[in-house]
C-alpha cells in the first residue's frame, strides 16, 4: 500500500505533508537540496502571495521558512502526513508479524 503522491504546489495550505521525490534537474535540483527540501522531510504550505506566487513553506521540524516558486514546487512530490504516517504504520506492522 502506498499514498496518493502531490505535487507540492498542489497541497492546501496548512496540510504537513512528507516530500517523497524531486524531478527538478541541475540548478534548480540542486537548490531545492540545499534549502533543505530533501526526501522524506517533512513540509507544509504555510502561504502563497495574493497572485499565487511565491508560496512560504515550513521545512522540517526546526521550523524554518523558506519561499519558492510555484514552478519551483511543482517539482517536489509529496505524500500528505495522515497518509504517510499509514503507509509506515503499515508496513511496520506487517514486518513485526510472524
Amino acid at each position: 500500500m502506498s499514498c496518493a503522491e502531490y505535487t507540492l504546489d498542489r497541497v492546501p495550505q496548512g496540510h504537513p505533508c512528507r516530500i517523497v521525490r524531486l524531478t527538478a534537474q541541475g540548478a534548480v535540483r540542486q537548490r531545492l537540496l540545499d534549502m533543505g527540501l530533501l526526501p522524506s522531510a517533512q513540509v507544509e504550505m504555510v502561504r502563497m502571495a495574493p497572485l499565487g506566487d511565491p508560496l512560504e513553506l515550513r521545512v522540517g521540524e526546526r521550523d524554518s521558512f523558506i519561499a519558492i516558486r510555484r514552478q519551483e514546487a511543482s517539482y517536489i512530490h509529496v505524500c500528505l502526513c495522515s497518509e504517510a504516517a499509514l503507509v509506515t504504520e503499515n508496513l511496520a506492522m506487517s514486518s513485526a508479524s510472524p
